[in-house]
């Protein structure tokens, strides 16, 4: 009953918001023309005059074979698969206008395993429009996939309907945001968020609502929030005045709010230093002691800036009742290579921080692909290194970046160390907390004008303070030729290993090991 309510509400609001999409095109050619990531003080860079509206529709047949179909153990099954992705993309980019939409409809048909045949849906884009000149906007984003709901559990080396410990996920945003000048004194930004996640089980076995394995619950998040930063008239001090308030609420009822406010200082000591300051107050409210709080905030940090090619900022202070620190770093080393890192601390949830990367959609401006802007990675949704969960706790998490452009050669290479713990203010020894380290490298090689290679490893370790441990290994390499300006075909090879031992955090699962071998090719053509 359950499943059926959240199917038909997400078909109503699937339908409004590609409604709304399909709209804004329309509406800014009539007017002339996260909490994180925040937006900058001033507008969006403005794109290329004119205006472009392309819609390219397209069919791609995927024909794997898989030595371990339903990611056992023992007893491992071979299969054919068979995969029919009808799709389409739309791109608008105008003076006032600029929206990237990808949308697939995935059917896999298994040769043996018929009872795992079935529906995928795949879905991301970004869009901003400009409503009133260099004043009112609005963002625009979106993303449906598949996602495992045990992160220890059956996960397959390549995109594929599983037996079990899979769902489908559903998000989008949509942010009106207001920017206002007041000569060389001031700017403001008034900015308003709804967005929701929706999350339901995509396997042919029916998973029972528990808290032990299940999906997430169906979430809307209401978001404001606002600032206004002093502008060129103040010189070497600088000044800023935030706030926001967010309430969170899941189709189970339970709820999530925060508000904070702050005031901020800068002090430019030359071209090269400059001291921060801030002073604020916040309150976390999640219905549980050990996941509420409230009190005053407050932070000093430095940041170093000795060319425009490299800025590092470091922060120190307290929030959430115990000392926090915060720092990036982003540095263009040259106009091809670029290293970034960060490290921050959040007290959030798991839906929460879904729709939040959804700000981080962006399109490659050398692939014009959409991607992961901290990762330089296809954008895959939710986290997959933690169980699907309603929790509420506190996440720290640093992460680098480091990509580079030599000639025919493309390197990505990501790390990321996160620990999550749902004793948010250390008051409670019954606790749940899990690391993780991760890193990837990514390596793409253009061989000719109509032939590419791309391979790609992946290792993550986790571990939680149950005795929980797990280990998983990917590598997958695959060779593009394009046979014709509207048909590529793909051919490639795809591995994972997998070892999970002990109590894991929130599914309370202890699973063995597997492996999965894939080979596959496509056929990809354009209309």
């Amino acid at each position: 009953m359950v499943r059926g309510v959240v199917s038909k509400h997400w078909r109503s609001t699937l339908l409004g918001t590609a409604l709304a999409v399909a709209s804004l095109p329309a509406i800014a050619q009539t007017n002339g023309a996260a909490i994180p990531p925040e937006p900058a003080a001033d507008e969006p860079a403005p794109p290329s005059p004119g205006r472009l509206v392309a819609f390219t529709p397209r069919f791609q047949i995927r024909e794997l074979f898989t030595d371990n179909a339903l990611l056992t153990s023992t007893g491992r099954k071979a299969d054919f698969l068979t995969t029919v992705s009808p799709g389409f993309n739309i791109r608008v980019q105008g003076a006032r206008t600029r929206l990237d939409f990808d949308y697939s409809l995935d059917y896999d048909y298994y040769a043996r395993s018929t009872s795992l045949n079935g529906f995928r849906h795949n879905l991301a884009g970004t869009g901003n429009v400009e409503l009133l000149q260099r004043s009112i906007f609005v963002d625009v984003s979106a993303f449906a996939g598949q996602d495992r709901i045990s992160a220890n559990s059956g996960t397959s080396a390549v995109d594929r309907r599983l037996a079990n410990n899979s769902s489908q996920a559903y998000s989008y945003s949509i942010s009106p945001y207001w920017i206002a000048r007041y000569g060389p004194y001031a700017t403001s930004n008034l900015r308003y968020r709804f967005a929701q996640y929706f999350s339901e089980s995509n396997t042919p076995t029916t998973v029972t609502a528990t808290n032990t394995l299940a999906p997430v619950s169906n979430t809307t998040l209401n978001d404001v929030s606002g600032s206004v930063n002093s502008g060129e008239y103040f010189g070497q001090l600088g000044w800023g005045v935030s706030g926001g308030y967010r309430s969170s609420r899941t189709g189970s009822g339970s709820r999530f709010s925060s508000w904070n406010g702050a005031v901020n200082g800068t002090y430019h000591i030359n071209r090269t230093y400059a001291a921060l300051a801030s002073i604020g107050y916040q309150n976390i409210d999640s219905g549980s002691g050990s996941q509420s709080t409230n009190g005053i905030t407050w932070n000093v940090g430095l940041t170093y800036t000795p060319h425009e090619r490299l800025s590092a900022t470091i922060r120190y202070g307290r929030q959430y009742e115990q000392q926090s620190f915060s720092g990036d770093l982003s540095y263009q080393i040259t106009p091809q290579t670029s290293l970034t890192a960060s490290y921050s601390e959040s007290v959030t949830t798991q839906q929460q921080l879904a729709l939040e990367g959804l700000g981080f959609i962006t399109t490659d401006p050398n692939t014009g692909q959409l991607i992961d802007s901290r990762t330089g990675l296809p954008f895959i949704g939710r986290d997959p290194r933690f169980d699907q969960n309603n929790q509420v706790f506190i996440q720290r998490q640093y992460q680098a970046s480091f990509r580079a452009l030599r000639g025919r050669n493309t390197y990505i290479i990501n790390f990321f160390y996160t620990t999550r713990d749902t004793d948010i203010t250390q008051d409670t020894a019954s606790n749940q907390s899990q690391r993780s380290y991760s890193g990837s490298v990514v390596y793409s090689r253009q061989i000719s004008r109509a032939t590419d290679a791309n391979a790609s490893a992946a290792y993550t370790r986790s571990t939680t303070n149950g005795g929980g441990n797990n280990r998983t290994l990917r590598f997958d390499i695959n060779v593009r030729y394009q046979m014709s300006r509207t048909l590529t075909a793909t051919a490639g090879y795809a591995f994972l290993d997998r070892d999970a031992q002990g109590q894991q955090l929130f599914a309370n699962q202890s699973t063995g090991s597997f492996r999965e071998n894939v080979l596959f090719v496509t056929l990809r053509k354009s209309f």
